[in-house]
């Protein structure tokens, strides 16, 4: 009976996992469909399932935080009380400003109102078109697509609405109010509410008319801004700042110049705006009269609530800071952090590039000081703190590094004091998500790139190898995840064999379990591609990201500080040793290498003679042409 019984058991078993494996295989079948199928129709779908595989884990849930006190929060009245409070006293007016400012705004309408003056139409509907989709709503519940597809009787009420508030110089009361959604950080504990970054979600009515008001003053206050300031601007960003700290360093190190640099951390920069002073310094920026009540309609009797989970706090008084996530808010705060810097700017202190000087490159709140010696940079860093206290910023200690970029192997050592307190100089460092170390070469961000890329692979390893799912949806994974993540920064390298082949590595390595190709099956890189409907490898996209960056440069303005520290010649003798391979000449090995045929001579001896680098700088001018070079490369020579 017992044998039997056994037999039995190991019969049913063998039944239930056989069933088990059915139903997974099932429901695998039906994701790979469902997958297939959003990838082609409902894109937020897909790329919604595609980021909750990328990071293995739901989002963040505020159920705990910690007090005053230090102690566990968890009773849910609790936690909501203490993220209230938490916010009521980081916008509670202080000392310094000695009021929000908010008596400057009058609300009376201005009877000479000039036509030029008026909302037009046409930058309404710019202002709606440039919306968002899928983001979320404020309090007043109504969401991009609403209006967007609204048709033209809600642009209509839109245009009359907006003049409205243009003449009357106010706002309604529902769009100076705000929902703060608290998003970690990523680092520190999740119990701490200063480790969370306060996003206030507000009106999408008031997202229009800050549009339409943004457009405008930006216009007014371009060109008074500093050239070392690249962040918000149109036509700048990261890669500008990164390639003129690596084009600083790559210049001086090679005549033997040290560099000293801090890398200023500010405490909670955008929060602690002093409202009044930023009402005081506009008109210097030409933001004046209508315009400037019109900016100040928006920043009056300012209330925010906090969300935590699907509730909400009581309302509270906001009165200092610039909301985050508001459309106006980084123009604002750069012209802040502007006013700040008037004295750096003026200062003849920094590093000489020829016939400029440098001590200073921003995006918006991340800020280099750079200076020859440490003398000079504590003078800097003395300079910037003493002016930002002025106006309510504060500079973190704790988060302010040094670094001195040098060839030598023994380590000089820097000290900066702030506060009493003696800055941590490092060796390396991570400056908008590209890493410095202090001997000036790349290999260490190209190693953070290719652990940056591994790390991605082991998480789309599960999407990208599944054979059910269509090819061009894992290609797109590939396209859009893999491969911008290896690329980032990577036009300001000078990149060797070494670094591209690791690299490579990290993108074959992603290919193969694409198309279910081991290294036992001893296929080619380049069969493998081809199989995946790749038309170029990783190393021919990071060269034409190079020679695409060369002539962005080559064809900016001679009034930007990128073109200037990068046009600019040190004439100091060059230091012993074999020189290391600079920018320009990695721009002429690209065209050599990728043999782009010079157009300067007759058509037959054309084929054998390749465009130098004094050629390239002229043709780059027209962006159309470079581009029809660039579309060619590298040229492969036909058998």
């Amino acid at each position: 009976m017992r044998e039997k019984m056994k037999e039995r058991y190991k019969l049913q078993k063998v039944h239930t996992k056989a069933l088990i494996e059915e139903v997974r295989e099932r429901c695998r079948m039906e994701a790979d469909e469902r997958l297939s199928h959003n990838f082609k129709e409902n894109s937020k779908l897909f790329w919604k399932e595609v980021g909750r595989t990328r990071s293995g884990a739901t989002a963040l849930r505020m159920n705990k935080v910690l007090s005053r006190t230090n102690d566990v929060l968890s009773e849910k009245s609790d936690v909501m009380q203490r993220w209230s409070e938490f916010y009521r006293e980081m916008y509670a007016c202080d000392d310094l400003s000695e009021g929000s400012g908010d008596d400057a705004v009058t609300g009376m309408p201005d009877p000479d109102l000039d036509d030029t003056e008026v909302i037009s139409m046409k930058e309404i509907e710019r202002a709606i078109r440039s919306l968002k989709c899928g983001k979320a709503a404020g309090l007043d519940r109504v969401t991009a697509e609403m209006v967007k597809y609204g048709g033209p009787r809600v642009w209509d009420s839109f245009h009359l609405l907006c003049n409205l508030c243009w003449r009357t110089g106010d706002v309604p009361d529902d769009w100076r109010s705000a929902v703060i959604v608290p998003l970690y950080k990523g680092k520190g504990s999740h119990f701490d509410c200063g480790c969370y970054r306060a996003i206030s979600l507000t009106s999408l009515a008031s997202k229009v008319y800050s549009k339409v008001l943004t457009r405008r003053r930006q216009e007014k206050s371009e060109r008074f801004l500093w050239e070392a300031q690249c962040g918000f601007r149109p036509g700048r960003g990261c890669t500008d700042q990164m390639f003129s700290l690596r084009m600083i360093t790559e210049k001086l190190l090679a005549v033997n110049q040290k560099i000293f640099c801090a890398f200023v951390d500010l405490e909670r920069a955008f929060d602690k705006v002093v409202r009044k002073k930023m009402w005081e310094l506009l008109p210097g920026y030409g933001v004046d009269g209508r315009l400037l009540r019109a900016v100040q309609s928006l920043y009056c009797d300012c209330k925010a609530c906090v969300r935590v989970g699907h509730d909400l706090s009581p309302m509270f008084s906001v009165q200092t800071g610039v909301k985050q996530g508001c459309v106006m808010s980084s123009w604002l705060f750069i012209l802040y952090l502007d006013s700040c810097l008037q004295k750096l700017k003026d200062s003849c202190l920094g590093v000489k590039l020829g016939d400029i000087k440098v001590n200073c490159l921003l995006y918006a709140d991340d800020a280099v000081l750079i200076a020859p010696s440490e003398a000079e940079l504590q003078a800097l860093v003395t300079c910037m703190k003493e002016e930002c206290e002025i106006k309510g910023l504060r500079l973190n200690a704790n988060k302010t590094k040094v670094l001195v970029f040098e060839r030598d192997e023994e380590r000089t050592k820097c000290e900066i004091w702030v506060n009493q307190e003696c800055l941590e100089q490092v060796n390396e460092i991570v400056y908008l998500g590209s890493a410095f170390s202090r001997d000036g070469r790349c290999d260490l961000d190209v190693d953070r790139r290719v652990a940056a890329g591994n790390k991605v692979n082991g998480a789309l390893t599960a999407l990208v190898k599944r054979q059910g799912v269509a090819k061009s949806a894992r290609l797109a994974i590939h396209n859009a995840v893999l491969v911008p993540t290896l690329l980032y920064g990577s036009e300001t390298w000078v990149c060797q064999k070494k670094h591209k082949s690791k690299l490579n590595a990290v993108e074959m390595r992603s290919l193969r379990k694409m198309c279910g190709v081991t290294m036992a099956d001893r296929k080619r890189n380049e069969e493998i591609r081809n199989m995946a409907g790749l038309k170029d490898d990783l190393i021919t996209k990071i060269d034409k990201g190079v020679l695409r960056w060369f002539g962005h440069v080559e064809r900016m303005s001679e009034d930007r500080m990128v073109k200037k520290i990068y046009s600019a010649k040190v004439n100091i003798k060059r230091c012993r040793g074999r020189p290391r391979l600079t920018f320009e000449d990695h721009v002429s090995k690209l065209l050599e290498e990728g043999r782009v045929k010079s157009t300067r001579i007759p058509r037959r001896a054309c084929m054998k003679k390749i465009m130098n680098l004094k050629e390239a700088q002229e043709i780059c001018k027209d962006r159309d042409t470079w581009r029809s070079v660039l579309s060619g490369y590298p040229v492969r020579d036909c058998a």
